[in-house]
């Protein structure tokens, strides 16, 4: 008698395929809830229903938080990727300007997230974790800027300020709460800190 090993291999394959693709729909499924109740109220069982999956599906994938948060993570700052403070150095350019616009705009195209993200970071050290590459952005972005910003301060105390002027809290405040358009957020913070 021979066996034939094609069919096995097809099946394993389409199961893999299938498994991806069930890891996919939880991920995006708890993204998703992130985006809009935030990780603290994002439940196994709220994933399942939002991913079409039962609840041991879901665990099954994923064992624990950090499992879950390192792949929503990683999908999220894939598809949402921060802006790159290389690119905006030039010559003739306004670099300071240029750098705080493309992060205004950033955080205006994420803010539902990582409002909710940084709200719930405070509680749970997995959704802080999440927030390292922000923090890495928001150094380098400080680092590269620091120079293009004349300001009578420190370099330390330079740096201070502008990872504060470019924190997503910063622009929330200026843009939600004192009502100002990106561009005009931006005006305010360079000439505060070219005074400061």
């Amino acid at each position: 008698m021979i066996t034939r090993m094609t069919p096995r291999k097809y099946e394993l394959r389409q199961r893999a395929v299938d498994m991806d693709a069930t890891r996919d729909r939880i991920t995006r499924a708890a993204i998703d809830l992130h985006g809009t109740i935030g990780p603290a109220r994002t439940t196994i069982s709220a994933i399942a229903e939002r991913a079409g999956v039962q609840r041991l599906t879901v665990t099954r994938h994923f064992p624990d938080d950090t499992d879950l948060f390192a792949a929503c993570s990683g999908r999220y700052w894939a598809d949402h990727p921060l802006p790159d403070p290389a690119t905006w150095a030039g010559p003739g350019q306004d670099t300071a300007r240029l750098g705080f616009q493309a992060t205004y705009d950033f955080y205006e195209s994420v803010e539902p997230m990582l409002a909710n993200v940084l709200r719930d970071a405070t509680a749970s050290p997995v959704v802080e974790v999440s927030l390292d590459p922000y923090r890495a952005f928001l150094d380098a972005a400080a680092a590269v800027l620091v120079e293009t910003v004349r300001s009578p301060a420190q370099p330390d105390a330079r740096l201070s300020a502008l990872r504060w002027a470019l924190s997503f809290e910063t622009w929330s405040r200026l843009h939600r709460l004192e009502h100002l358009s990106n561009e005009d957020a931006v005006a305010l913070v360079l000439e505060l800190l070219v005074t400061a």
